[in-house]
């Protein structure tokens, strides 16, 4: 891997590489002593990274992707893939590329992590889109293997946002989101990826995630995210079962787990500067 001068900052922290304080006894029964060294102790790890022109930086994920068991990072930067070793302890940057004649990654839409899909046990891959469809980006032996392309087809030219879910709780992953121009909702069913539906929605969606809408434990539904609404689809066949009507949504949509194991969704919108 080659570094060359630094000119974007990629900062990260967290309460796990925080310093841990000496114990200290409680100065009375009733006091149960200081709060967690996390809260005012964080550490942070910077990465520099040297965009071409201005930074651009898309979705970031987090990966095993060499079984070194410290997390690795990828990102999506001005359409390039970049892995990110070690992200919590290195500075140690690399421009994903694969074996000749593969193409290089260089106008990627989007990626997910795929767990457990990696080269050998204890490593996840990497799902991308670009131009060439859905493909899988795995490490290997030193180096990132040629690209195994899943789905080639129109729909998953450039799809983005993809996410990775078990759809139908059978315990293998699946793979869902939305075309390149929003207007269909996409599926692969793990773990062949062989089949899904496509479904096209009326207007550009803004994002799509997988939530167990009904609460039943059997499937999960796809909650499609609009500007005018917000329609839950049943991820097998893709049909609408149900629409939430809300005024000029925007923003992206999280699924969200409450009170055990009900999911429940959690989103943004714009408010009219006319409301009160």
């Amino acid at each position: 891997m080659s570094k060359l001068a630094p000119s974007f900052l990629l900062l990260l922290a967290s309460p796990l590489l925080a310093q841990t304080l000496p114990p200290q006894q409680p100065s009375n029964p009733w006091d149960n002593g200081p709060e967690s060294p996390c809260i005012s102790t964080p550490r942070q790890n910077t990465i520099e990274w040297p965009p071409s022109g201005p930074a651009a930086f898309g979705r970031i994920v987090i990966a095993e992707l060499d079984g070194d068991q410290s997390p690795d990072g990828v990102a999506v930067e001005g359409g390039e893939a970049v892995a990110f070793w070690s992200l919590a302890v290195y500075d140690a940057s690399e421009l994903i590329a694969f074996p000749l004649p593969a193409q290089p990654p260089v106008s990627v839409a989007d990626i997910a992590v795929l767990p457990g899909g990696g080269s050998v046990p204890g490593t996840d891959a990497v799902l991308m889109t670009d131009a060439r469809g859905l493909f899988r980006v795995r490490w290997s032996n030193g180096a990132f293997e040629t690209p195994y392309v899943i789905n080639s087809s129109p729909n998953w030219l450039n799809a983005a946002p993809i996410h990775v879910d078990d759809l139908d709780m059978d315990g293998q992953l699946d793979v869902y989101g939305l075309s390149a121009d929003k207007r269909k909702v996409l599926t692969l069913m793990g773990p062949s990826f062989a089949s899904g539906f496509v479904v096209p929605e009326p207007i550009p969606a803004r994002d799509v995630v997988a939530v167990d809408w009904n609460d039943d434990g059997l499937e999960r539904e796809l909650a499609v995210l609009s500007n005018r609404w917000l329609h839950v689809r049943d991820a097998w066949f893709g049909s609408l079962q149900q629409t939430v009507s809300y005024t000029a949504l925007s923003g992206s949509i999280e699924r969200v787990r409450m009170n055990g194991d009900s999911e429940v969704l959690a989103w943004t919108r714009a408010i009219s500067s006319s409301a009160s």
